[in-house]
């Protein structure tokens, strides 16, 4: 009977440990080059000219709390986010503000290149959203601190 308890024991220590944790060190790293303020440099393959009459658009990522802000160039947006692997990263729903934009085509594609986001890469200051396809879908450039 003790063996068997042994064996029993000795198996979930054994399955405990061959499994990732979803919060193992090399996930935080992942996540921790997320962490900050990202100013939008392209979108749809374009690079984006920011409209001075509007608002700066940005993403935000607070990495402790799993939360994404920021702003489309007129509405605020934000929700969680999740990094079930180094690489990968997807999106709640967005909750936004709802004011009337003079460019909604802009911001439409911007809410469904996150819906769409199902990875990214940080490069020389560089964050890039991109889809299963590994299609990209939008660029950040990360903001100075200030």
């Amino acid at each position: 009977m003790k063996k068997i308890l042994f064996i029993v024991l000795a198996m979930g220590v054994f399955f405990s440990c061959s499994n990732t944790p979803k919060n193992s060190p090399a996930d935080k790293q992942d996540v921790s080059l997320l962490k900050g303020k990202w100013l939008l440099a392209e979108l749809q393959g374009k690079p984006f000219i920011q409209n001075p009459q509007q608002r700066e658009a940005f993403i935000e990522f607070d990495t402790e709390k799993m939360q994404v802000s920021g702003n489309s160039s007129c509405n605020l947006f934000g929700g969680n986010f999740t990094v079930p692997d180094p690489g990968k990263i997807s999106f709640s729903p967005l909750r936004s503000t709802l004011m009337a934009c003079p460019d909604m085509e802009t911001e439409n594609a911007l809410y469904k290149a996150l819906n769409d986001t199902s990875g990214f890469s940080v490069k020389n200051d560089v964050l890039t959203l991109f889809n299963a396809d590994k299609t990209v879908l939008v660029k950040y450039k990360k903001a100075s601190a200030s």
